[in-house]
């Protein structure tokens, strides 16, 4: 957007992202890309208006947790377009950031230095590779060295970190998982060198986990989010999320439990999930004739690492933990970080519904979806909710999304989207 235009929704009701109530026949005035002004008469109403009456307006939605490698392509020209045509369709659905946590940062560099331009496609964030084992996850996955350093000391570690904060990446992920002491593992001692000097940098440092003891071992070394969901051990599930509970709580560090990921490998073959995505909106019956043609082999193979069995243990485990989790105030992001059933925006609206199924309200679910998912990744201050001097993402509903968060879901209540104080879509 120009300097000196603005963009003016009238008579909406606004949801702001900060957990605070509806605030009903406000005007929203952008100016240059950010909010300007919230409330009754808010202001001057010069430039182009959209009329908010009976709609809702809330902060645009981010993917928090996502790997975009997979829509890449052996060419660069056509890599890059099938990166801008997957970042228009996040902004389609409403998702108006992306964050990619592990992938090559080459193509994400170019990315940025193009600026496609506001209103064209999602704002992309990304880690770059990730920091992993000798062999560990997911070099067993892609085999990509491009997407994930192997290190095995500290030192190596660092040397490593350094490098990649020179391509200035927006946040650094670390995966730490794998049994103990083993070489496929980030050794605690490089895990806790790289929090430290990510955070002397000033870059927040995320850390894949899969087992409760994972979690607390990167909180205790400075992590400030957690990635996944954990696997419980048989008979301890409720001690070791009491556990990983009282260190997020009190920490305030972030937990995005991609849900979405769990549930999509955890029901793979199932014909009754696909029917029940439908139902939901989440998925067209064309989309359920290509995703079970025979040649698609679905539910055919186990995925690498994380079989059927254990994502639907980690599902359910996390349906029982997450209400007292709820209840003792850990702070909740969503990001989806796959999509082998559903498309990528789809994945990321589904984790606001499984969110709301395991126990989060719907305001909270929300917070997550935009204040909590920017403060993460060290965006708090300038993005993540409507509030005068944030950017200007914002989503315009036709119904209100605290009554069901299934208006965010179902195609047909966007009404516009909003980035960076241009309409980028309107109904």
């Amino acid at each position: 957007m120009s300097v000196g235009t603005s963009l003016v929704i009238t008579n909406v009701t606004v949801i702001d992202g900060t957990g605070a109530g509806p605030l009903s026949t406000a005007d929203v005035i952008v100016r240059d890309g950010l909010f300007a002004a919230i409330g009754p008469r808010a202001g001057s109403q010069q430039g182009a208006v959209v009329d908010g009456t009976g709609k809702f307006l809330i902060p645009g939605v981010w993917e928090a947790h996502t790997h975009l490698r997979p829509v890449l392509k052996e060419d660069d020209e056509a890599g890059q377009a099938a990166l801008d045509e997957a970042l228009r369709d996040y902004l389609r659905h409403g998702v108006t950031t992306v964050v990619d946590l592990g992938g090559p940062v080459a193509p994400f560099l170019r990315w940025r230095e193009r600026q496609l331009g506001a209103g064209t496609g999602a704002r992309l964030l990304f880690a770059g590779p990730s920091f992993t084992g000798i062999n560990g996850w997911p070099m067993a996955l892609h085999h990509n060295p491009l997407a994930a350093f192997e290190v095995s000391a500290a030192g190596d570690a660092v040397a490593k970190l350094r490098s990649l904060l020179e391509q200035q990446p927006d946040v650094i992920k670390l995966i730490y998982d794998g049994p103990p002491g083993s070489p496929e593992k980030l050794p605690l001692a490089a895990m806790t060198a790289i929090i430290g000097e990510a955070h002397r940098r000033g870059v927040s440092v995320l850390v894949h986990i899969h087992t409760a003891r994972d979690g607390i071992e990167a909180l205790d070394a400075g992590a400030d989010g957690l990635e996944h969901t954990f696997v419980p051990t048989p008979g301890q599930e409720r001690a070791e999320a009491a556990q990983l509970t009282e260190r997020l709580a009190g920490q305030g560090a972030y937990l995005t439990p991609t849900l979405a990921a769990f549930e999509q490998r955890g029901r793979a073959g199932d014909h009754a999930y696909l029917a029940e995505l439908a139902a939901e909106g989440s998925l067209t019956s064309t989309e359920i004739e290509a995703l079970t043609a025979p040649a698609r082999g679905w539910g055919q193979t186990e995925f690498p690492h994380h079989p059927r069995a254990e994502c639907l243990e980690r599902l359910e485990a996390a349906f029982r933990i997450m209400p007292a989790m709820q209840a003792a105030g850990v702070k909740w992001v969503t990001g989806s970080d796959i999509a082998p059933v559903l498309s990528r925006p789809a994945a990321t609206l589904r984790e606001l519904t499984l969110l709301a199924r395991a126990g989060v309200p719907p305001m909270d679910v929300l917070v997550a979806a935009t204040k909590h998912a920017a403060e993460k990744v060290g965006r708090g201050g300038s993005s993540g909710t409507i509030e005068p001097g944030k950017c200007a993402d914002a989503v315009l509903l036709d119904a209100n999304p605290l009554d069901d968060l299934g208006y965010l879901v179902r195609p047909g209540h966007i009404v516009a989207v909003v980035k960076d104080g241009t309409l980028a879509s309107e109904r």
